[in-house]
């Protein structure tokens, strides 16, 4: 009876630290000013966002949440996404990955991301911090000067 009792104070005591540390990580994920995702892993189904994501893109959060990014046209080069989920399958964190998000306008907007698996209770899921880059920024080589 002790027993079971103690081992029910611990199961207790371990849900409510988890319920803690997901509070912590949810007010910490919203007051980032970096854009932030998170999404089903590897689905890639919108779980959250933070609202320097909505404006990186110009949607609102309802048009983004519990849909798959690759279907919503806010990746620019779906292969780029593919390969950041690839490099994730291999190893569970990315970071320096740069890519483009497409704005509800039609722009692109290159960012430079970091991105990581995580194992929740709800399963495991990617979070993804981007920033975005100087309209000039980018690993391939600037056009020569106009003659």
């Amino acid at each position: 009876m002790f027993m079971q009792h103690f081992r029910n104070r611990i199961r207790v005591q371990k849900a409510v630290s988890r319920d803690r540390a997901e509070a912590k990580f949810r007010d910490i994920f919203h007051a980032n000013p970096a854009a932030s995702l998170l999404l089903s892993f590897p689905e890639g189904q919108i779980l959250e966002t933070n609202a320097a994501f909505c404006a990186l893109v110009g949607r609102p959060v309802a048009e983004l949440i519990q849909r798959p990014i690759a279907a919503l046209g806010v990746w620019s080069d779906l292969e780029n996404y593919q390969q950041l989920v690839r490099r994730l399958h291999q190893s569970d964190s990315v970071t320096s990955f740069e890519s483009s998000f497409c704005t509800q306008t039609g722009d692109t907007q290159g960012v430079l991301l970091s991105a990581k698996v995580m194992r929740f209770q709800r399963g495991p899921q990617m979070v993804i911090t981007a920033i975005a880059l100087p309209a000039q920024s980018s690993s391939l080589p600037a056009p020569p000067p106009p003659p």
